[in-house]
C-alpha cells in the first residue's frame, strides 16, 4: 500500500515538473520573441522587410495560449510606433474571444464614436457581455451610443433573456427619429426578435403597435412569426385585455385607450364609444377614448358620425379629442366634419386637427383634398 501511494506521488511530481518545464519553455520563447520584436522596433521600423519579420513574430506570439502573450498583443496595439499592425493585432484579438480584463479595457478604449476600431471593438464587447450573462454593458451601450449601437444592444438583451428587454425595445418603438437601414440591425425585425423570451401581455402590445408602425416593412413579419412561435397563444389580440380601460388608475386608463386606438384593436370599437359618451368618466379619459377611435379600420364612416356628435360635449378636452379622433380616421366623412368647422368657434381647434390628417393640402384647397379621400367602410 506504502508502496503504491509513493508510486502515485512519483508520477504526479513528474506529470507536474513535465508541465512546469513546458510552461517555463513557453515564457522563454516568448521573452525571446518580445526581445527581438523590440530589438527591430528601433531598427528602420518602416522598411518592408523588417516589417514583415516584426509581423511573424507576432504571428508566432498570437498562436501562444499564453495571457501573457496576449498582453503583449495589447501593448503592441496601444503602441502608436506600431501602428501598422494594430488592424490585424485587434483582429487576432477579436477572433481568439478571450475573456481577459486587459483585451476587454483596450476595447472599450476603442469604442470611441467615429473612431476606426470602433466596429471591432463593439463586436467584440457585445459577444463578451452575451457570454458572461451580464447586460451591464448592454444598458451601457443602450443608453449612450448610437442608434446601431441601441438596436445592436437589444438584439443581445434579447438573447440574454435580460429584464431590460421589453423597456428597451419599448424606447426604440417609441423614438420617431430613426429609420430602417439596410445590411444593418436598425430595423423592426430586430424589435421583434428580441421578444421572443418575453412573452405576456406587454410583450404583445409592444409587438402589436410594431406591426402598425409606418417604419414596419412586409420583410420584418417573419421575425414577429419567430419571436411568438414558442409562446403559449398564437394569436397576438388574445394577449390584449379589455378590462384595462376599467383601470382604477386614471392614467392607466389613459394610456390603455391610447394603445388600443394605436394597435387598431377593433374588439374595443364598442368600451371606446361607451367610455367617450360617459360623462362621469375623467375627461383625460373619455378625450384618450375619442381619439384612439380615430385609429381603427372598420366602420369609419359611422365612428365618423359618432365622434361628430362628440363635438357638443361641454369639455374642451374632449373635444379635442374628437377632432384628434377624426383627423385620424382618414376617411371623407371625417374630413367633411373637420371642413365644415373651419367657419365656425372651433376653427382654430379643426385647422390644427387638419394639420394631424393624411396629406393636408398646403394651399386650403380642401375640396380637392377631400376628393382624394375614401369612402369610410
Amino acid at each position: 500500500m506504502f508502496r503504491s501511494i509513493l508510486l502515485v506521488s512519483a508520477l504526479v511530481a513528474g506529470v507536474a515538473g513535465t508541465v512546469h518545464a513546458q510552461d517555463r519553455k513557453g515564457t522563454d520563447r516568448l521573452q525571446e520573441l518580445k526581445a527581438q520584436f523590440r530589438k527591430l522596433e528601433g531598427r528602420h521600423p518602416g522598411i518592408g522587410e523588417n516589417v514583415e519579420r516584426r509581423r511573424d513574430i507576432l504571428k508566432q506570439v498570437a498562436a501562444m495560449s499564453d495571457p501573457a502573450a496576449m498582453q503583449f498583443l495589447v501593448d503592441v496595439a496601444r503602441n502608436g510606433r506600431c501602428s501598422e499592425f494594430h488592424a490585424e493585432v485587434l483582429q487576432v484579438l477579436a477572433e481568439k474571444g478571450l475573456d481577459l480584463a486587459q483585451v476587454a479595457v483596450l476595447f472599450q478604449d476603442l469604442l470611441v464614436e467615429g473612431g476606426p476600431h470602433r466596429h471591432l471593438a463593439r463586436t467584440y464587447l457585445l459577444a463578451r457581455a452575451v457570454a458572461r450573462q451580464d447586460d451591464s454593458f448592454l444598458a451601457g451601450l443602450f443608453v449612450k451610443g448610437g442608434i446601431e449601437d441601441r438596436f445592436l444592444a437589444l438584439d443581445a438583451m434579447g438573447r440574454l433573456g435580460s429584464l431590460a428587454t421589453l423597456s428597451a425595445a419599448e424606447r426604440l418603438l417609441a423614438d420617431p427619429d430613426w429609420r430602417p437601414r439596410e445590411g444593418t440591425a436598425v430595423c423592426c425585425a430586430t424589435i421583434a426578435a428580441a421578444l421572443r423570451r418575453a412573452e405576456g401581455t406587454p410583450a404583445a402590445q409592444v409587438l402589436l403597435l410594431l406591426q402598425r408602425d409606418p417604419r414596419f416593412r412586409p420583410s420584418d413579419a417573419y421575425a414577429v412569426r419567430e419571436a411568438t412561435r414558442l409562446w403559449s397563444r398564437r394569436d397576438l389580440h388574445s394577449y390584449v385585455e379589455l378590462k384595462s380601460l376599467c383601470d382604477p388608475d386614471v392614467a392607466k386608463r389613459v394610456e390603455a385607450a391610447r394603445f388600443m386606438g394605436n394597435a387598431g384593436i377593433e374588439a374595443a370599437r364598442a368600451p371606446l364609444l361607451l367610455i367617450a359618451r360617459d360623462r362621469t368618466e375623467h375627461p383625460a379619459v373619455r378625450a384618450a377614448a375619442a381619439e384612439a377611435l380615430g385609429g381603427l379600420r372598420i366602420a369609419r364612416g359611422d365612428l365618423a358620425s359618432r365622434l361628430e356628435w362628440l363635438l357638443q360635449d361641454p369639455d374642451t378636452e374632449v373635444r379635442h379629442g374628437v377632432l384628434r379622433g377624426l383627423a385620424r380616421l382618414g376617411v371623407r366623412q371625417a374630413g367633411e366634419v373637420l371642413v365644415d368647422l373651419l367657419d365656425g368657434p372651433l376653427a382654430s381647434d379643426a385647422r390644427a386637427a387638419l394639420t394631424r390628417a393624411p396629406a393636408p393640402p398646403h394651399d386650403e384647397n380642401w375640396p380637392a383634398w377631400l376628393a382624394t379621400l375614401p369612402e369610410g367602410t
